[in-house]
Parts: structure tokens; sequence; C-alpha cells
């Protein structure tokens, strides 16, 4: 579904919600179910959004697949940690933080790193929402999606047992998205 929010398709508002599945799928869990998690995510996201890499061979688009999908893993067994601690509101920028820390270490390495897929390249044609890169970078874009897909997943968690706090998190997610309207 990510993928969808990045060219040819370009549905930006896609990335606000795609990655709700690995937040909720892997919260709580044990690190290795959250890698393996966040690794089929990240294969599934990879192995769409670089199909033109397989113009290089196929074994080469499986590798570069493969490598992708292994820093959402990393961000997947983080998060299953981590979301054991920080429960509720908390672990909106817990979540973000360590999906930004992910992809940083993605655009790093190996070899000067693979950038292509971070996730403020999905809001490209969304010129409000990319006012946030003017301050924050790129990075700053991304915290904004990850925490507002948090906000979602806690909200529709929330739904059925606290309508209010369920309010609260879907006003939550839209804050985030709206935030960058009133950057200079």
């Amino acid at each position: 579904m990510l993928s969808l929010a990045f060219p040819p398709a370009n549905v930006a508002p896609v990335a606000w919600v795609a990655l709700t599945p690995l937040l909720g799928a892997a919260r709580g869990t044990r690190a290795g179910r959250g890698a393996g998690l966040g690794l089929a995510f990240g294969i599934g996201f990879f192995g769409v959004l670089i199909y033109w890499f397989s113009i290089v061979g196929w074994l080469a688009w499986g590798l570069a697949v493969l490598l992708e999908g292994s820093f959402v893993a990393l961000f997947g067994a983080a998060w299953a940690v981590v979301s054991r601690r920080f429960r509720g509101a908390i672990g909106v920028p817990a979540a973000a933080a360590l999906w930004v820390a992910s992809d940083l270490l993605r655009a790093r390495f190996p070899w000067g790193g693979f950038t292509w897929g971070e996730l403020a390249q999905s809001q490209h044609n969304l010129a409000w929402m990319l006012k946030s890169a003017a301050i924050a970078g790129g990075w700053g874009t991304a915290f904004l999606i990850v925490a507002a897909n948090c906000c979602v997943y806690l909200g529709l968690q929330q739904l059925r047992a606290d309508k209010a706090a369920a309010t609260r998190f879907a006003i939550g997610a839209a804050a985030l998205i709206a935030l960058p309207m009133v950057a200079p």
C-alpha cells in the first residue's frame, strides 16, 4: 500500500495511513517477531517501489529489496521493544523517531546508502506538506507522517473502548498532517 504514495501512482495521502498495519502488528511483540513483520512489510514495499531496479537483473533487484527491507526489519524490531515500554500517546514520537533513525541509517549504509523511498519523497506533489522539509528537512516530514500513522493506529485501537481517546488521536493525526500548512 505504501508504494502507492510514490510515483507513478502518486497518491500521497496513502502514506498517512500505510504504516498503520505494521505499527499495530509489531506493537508490543518480541523483537524477532517485530523484525519479521518489518521485513515482510519492507520486502512488499521495496519490491514494488524499486521494480525498475530489475533492469540491472532480477538477482540485483532481489538483493536490493532484501537489503532495503532489512532496514524496515530493524524498525520493526525496535518498535516492538520500545512500544512495550511507551504506551499510549508517548508511543507516537517514539515510533516516528525510530522510523526516521532507520531511514537515516538506510540513507548512509552501505556504500553511501540508498535514499529512494523516504517518506518525504511520497509527498512531492503536495507543496503544503513539503513546507515542513524547509524547516526540518525530509526527516521532519517523515517524522510527521509516521506520527500521524501512529495516531491513526492508536485511535483505531481505542475506537470501541474509549471514543473520546479515539477522537483525540484522530484530531492529533489531522493536526500533524495540517501542521505544515501554518509553516512559513
